[in-house]
């Protein structure tokens, strides 16, 4: 069951987030044109469970979609910003939140021109903090497709428990339904604080 007082008193006002290289902060019709930068990179989308982005209207209609989300103090997404050159480089956050079992999924993506400089490591990090604190989790998932393998690896490499991948799930791209094998890596609470107190 999902308590519905709980996730709106917890996402009433999505705050700002800090790390050394990296801003969370809410989404804005403003950062459609650097949304669609990336989120029209079909490589890119290939490697997640959503379409990329065929005109700018695809970007606008997502930032709407979040916006909504945000006023409906509903689960949201925070947009990445880079502080070096205040650019929206990408999104992340929480897509599902079961309260009752205190679990959820974490998913994240940026644009591939930033990948391997390590800030998938401060992403994780940051908004795992934030839902082991604020949420109050023992349980974090993030599940990636099996082609997705640079993800993968990070996940490995921060030291994420992989626990089994879900064979065939359906999921709606552009109204057609398409089926992917998804793997599952989980972060608990005891796991996290390990993660901090070795510095990784």
């Amino acid at each position: 069951m999902v308590d519905r007082n709980l996730i709106a008193e917890i996402y009433a006002e999505l705050p700002t987030l800090e790390t050394e290289r990296l801003i969370f902060r809410k989404m804005t019709l403003d950062d459609a044109e650097d949304l669609f930068e990336y989120a029209s990179d079909k490589e890119l989308a290939k490697l997640y469970r959503w379409e990329h982005h065929r005109t700018l209207e695809d970007s606008l209609n997502y930032l709407k979609f979040m916006r909504s989300k945000y006023e409906n103090s509903d689960i949201s997404e925070w947009g990445i910003i880079l502080k070096s050159n205040n650019k929206f480089i990408g999104t992340g956050g929480y897509i599902w939140w079961a309260t009752n079992i205190r679990a959820a999924e974490l998913a994240f993506c940026i644009s591939r021109k930033y990948w391997y400089r390590g800030l998938e490591y401060e992403i994780i990090k940051e908004i795992a903090r934030f839902g082991f604190e604020n949420m109050r989790l023992r349980r974090i998932e993030i599940r990636c497709r099996v082609e997705n393998t640079t993800l993968e690896m990070i996940l490995q490499r921060i030291g994420l428990t992989f626990e089994g991948i879900i064979l065939q799930r359906k999921i709606i791209k552009r109204f057609k339904v398409q089926v992917y094998n998804l793997k599952i890596y989980v972060l608990t609470l005891d796991e996290f604080y390990d993660l901090i107190k070795k510095g990784r």
